[in-house]
């Protein structure tokens, strides 16, 4: 099969890709326990940058020591002292002309406590996450305040260290979604209640980053389409929450996946349709102007198939480059 749509061109803000594929952020362990960018990780992305894809998010990066550690060897971002190894690590990943993003996370009640070392699991309200069973310290309305600076300044560490652009994650049931969510927030301050106020965390996030890294710098947002959990935030939901940070102007790009990591609907396993979750992206693509990536069971074929009509503007891949760095080359090549 001939492969075509793919291979043009794409645009997240001002910035051009060399194809329209992107590989999602997943969790390798292969980042130095310091939190910097190892050889082991750095050889891993530089693999997958030999393999033809257009743009690299790189997997999530920590933006707070206190509570927002996800894993033992995890990229930081909290201090300028990671961005020499960041840049070393860039500067292979450009050599295939290949972009790439840093991934700004935090799991909000979704942390293991045994790798806080010893600091609370931390979250818009008390509600816990099922799969770890730890009910979370809600945060005041100061600490929300500091976990923006904590965002910002990780967006300019990334701009330092040379990375193309910044992603960040609200998907899967982690700290931002849990404020969009009204199963995870019942706050009663400017940070809860109507839509809006679910929304301020990340409105401010992106007021501030665009302050610091300029109106050129682009900025994505990684957000599940529905988060598939009884009293969360459904399709339509979450298709109003993009348009109304869409209209923010801040916003360059959506990456869209399903569901939360609680979800008792089946997301990733083989059985379900590859291209099975692009009916939550369009639901996105159809209200908001910034460019829209489908991801979430996908593979080159059914990449074809959606960009070609239109669907979408990119497509986001992850499990088919640990399958194959290669893939993006061989399907270039037919």
């Amino acid at each position: 099969m001939k492969y075509e749509k793919l291979f043009e061109k794409g645009k997240i803000g001002k910035l051009t890709l060399k194809n329209r594929i992107v590989m999602t952020p997943m969790g390798t362990g292969f980042a130095a326990a310091s939190g910097e960018a190892s050889e082991e990780i750095t050889k891993f992305y530089e693999e997958r940058a030999k393999g033809g894809v257009g743009l690299i998010i790189c997997e999530v990066c920590r933006v707070d020591e206190l509570s927002g550690i996800a894993q033992p060897c995890q990229l930081r971002a909290t201090d300028m002292n990671v961005i020499p190894s960041f840049t070393r690590m860039v500067d292979r990943i450009h050599a295939y002309d290949t972009k790439v993003f840093m991934q700004l996370h935090h799991p909000g009640n979704e942390a293991f406590p045994i790798t806080l070392h010893g600091n609370p699991v931390i979250g818009p309200s008390p509600v816990m996450c099922k799969t770890i069973g730890v009910v979370p310290k809600e945060m005041t309305t100061a600490e929300v305040e500091a976990m923006v600076k904590n965002y910002v300044k990780a967006a300019v560490i990334a701009k330092k260290a040379g990375f193309d652009g910044i992603e960040i994650e609200t998907n899967s049931g982690y700290l931002y979604g849990q404020f969009f969510s009204p199963l995870t927030n019942h706050r009663t301050d400017e940070y809860g209640g109507s839509l809006e106020n679910r929304c301020r965390f990340m409105v401010e996030t992106l007021e501030g980053m665009r302050a610091a890294v300029g109106p050129d710098y682009p900025i994505s947002l990684r957000v599940s389409g529905s988060d598939f959990m009884d009293g969360g935030c459904n399709g339509d939901d979450i298709a109003e929450i993009c348009e109304l940070l869409d209209k923010t102007g801040y916003v360059d790009g959506f990456s869209i996946t399903a569901g939360w990591h609680e979800s008792a609907v089946p997301l990733i396993t083989m059985e379900v349709p590859h291209g099975a979750w692009a009916y939550l992206g369009r639901q996105i693509k159809a209200r908001v102007k910034a460019p829209v990536a489908q991801g979430m069971r996908m593979n080159i074929e059914k990449a074809e198939e959606l960009v070609d009509r239109g669907d979408f503007d990119a497509i986001v891949m992850g499990r088919p480059f640990l399958a194959d760095p290669d893939v993006v080359n061989k399907a270039e090549a037919g």
